[in-house]
């Protein structure tokens, strides 16, 4: 349980005022929205948790709106 909390508060320090979290992918990796480059538009990504450092976050692209995420769910 400990981890879990440390994991969920690690979370939140790198995803605070940049990311919004969507979904919990297989593993922990997370799909989020970054708000990185612009406030009105964010781009989707999915956030590494394995290989991101405190405050220094390792995401990949996913799509570059959410309208265009939503295209890619069937």
């Amino acid at each position: 349980m400990k981890l879990v909390l440390q994991s969920q508060l690690l979370i939140q320090k790198i995803l605070i005022g940049n990311f919004i979290t969507n979904r919990v992918l297989f593993a922990g990796d997370l799909v989020c929205l970054d708000y990185r480059d612009s406030r009105d538009n964010p781009r989707v990504c999915v956030w590494d948790h394995e290989n991101s450092a405190e405050l220094e976050p390792i995401t990949y692209h996913v799509a570059d709106t959410f309208k265009e995420f939503l295209g890619m769910l069937h």
